[in-house]
């Protein structure tokens, strides 16, 4: 389990109930903005913001039958396809341990995968200069994965995942889909 505030205006973002710190990766700095409480994270795809956790994060990483949610708020300022959060060894696909990525058309897409197979949900399109909050979660008593946006009930996706999720070698990055390169 992590909680990242992102309060910090830069470097290390502290995780309040463990130890997953966020990391700037190569010298790329991750900026603030004011944020829906106190400060924010700013990433800027052109200049390659994100953060990382400098390496595999074990209490972060998913086996067959676990449960877990990701939840977080987004403010967007112009779309384009990006990754929210992952925590994969390369590229997209089965190698996604699990995974939100914003798509150029606005939509947030949940990926959850075993190692061999994908389970995608999307969700409804997010809108721009407003925050928004992003649910998503993979529910291995039911077998399913989820996704809403502002919790909205009648807004949420669900798909069948009886597959469950793997544990990854991967570090978990925050602001793009760089896969541990």
């Amino acid at each position: 389990m992590a909680y990242w505030p992102l309060h910090e205006t830069s470097d290390t973002r502290f995780d309040v109930r463990g130890s997953n710190h966020l990391l700037e990766f190569g010298g790329n700095v991750v900026s603030s903005a004011g944020g829906k409480v106190g400060n924010a994270a700013q990433f800027i795809k052109s200049d390659l913001d994100f953060l990382n956790t400098g390496g595999d994060p074990p209490d972060l990483s998913m086996g067959p039958e676990q449960s877990f949610t990701i939840a977080m708020w987004v403010y967007l300022t112009s779309t384009s396809g990006q990754g929210i959060i992952t925590k994969a060894t390369s590229g997209a696909g089965s190698s996604a341990e699990y995974a939100l990525w914003l798509t150029p058309s606005q939509t947030v897409e949940f990926y959850v995968s075993d190692g061999s197979t994908l389970t995608t949900v999307g969700s409804e399109g997010l809108s721009l200069n407003t925050w928004q909050l992003i649910i998503a979660w993979h529910d291995a008593v039911n077998n399913e994965i989820a996704i809403t946006i502002d919790n909205d009930n009648s807004q949420m996706m669900t798909k069948p995942h009886t597959i469950g999720s793997y544990d990854s070698s991967a570090r978990l990055e925050l602001g793009t889909w760089d896969c541990g390169v």
